[in-house]
């Protein structure tokens, strides 16, 4: 009778143990998974304040408005955002994670340019 008790308590103990780490397995992915939506998510918003900025800058030199430092404008006009990168987090979430951090890194380095590009200039 003990010897049944044993069995059937490891039995529920490995069935246990086993239901735990697929459940602690399924949440790290999901964790993961929202993490990259959520770069994913930040590149998207950062992606479109550059590209509004850049429609800025270019209409700014379009108007040749001399209140703005038109060199610096002219400079801009070929740098416009890299081709926003359509990152789906479904099979390297890691990567298309870090290449969601690249992409806003640039996308906020580009934004910084064009800020001061549209800053009006002083005479």
């Amino acid at each position: 009778m003990l010897s049944v008790l044993v069995a059937l308590s490891l039995c529920c103990g490995g069935g246990y143990y086993w239901w735990d780490t697929q459940g602690k397995a399924k949440r790290a992915h999901a964790e993961a998974e929202n993490a990259c939506f959520q770069q994913v998510s930040r590149m998207t918003e950062s992606y479109n304040k550059s590209l509004r900025l850049y429609a800025q800058v270019s209409s700014k030199f379009n108007e040749l408005d001399e209140s703005y430092d038109l060199d610096m404008l002219a400079a801009l006009q070929g740098k416009k955002p890299n081709e926003y990168e359509n990152l789906h987090c479904s099979t390297d979430l890691d990567g298309d994670k870090r290449k969601a951090r690249s992409l806003k890194r640039s996308y906020d380095e580009l934004s910084k340019e064009y800020r001061k590009a549209l800053t009006p200039v002083r005479k």
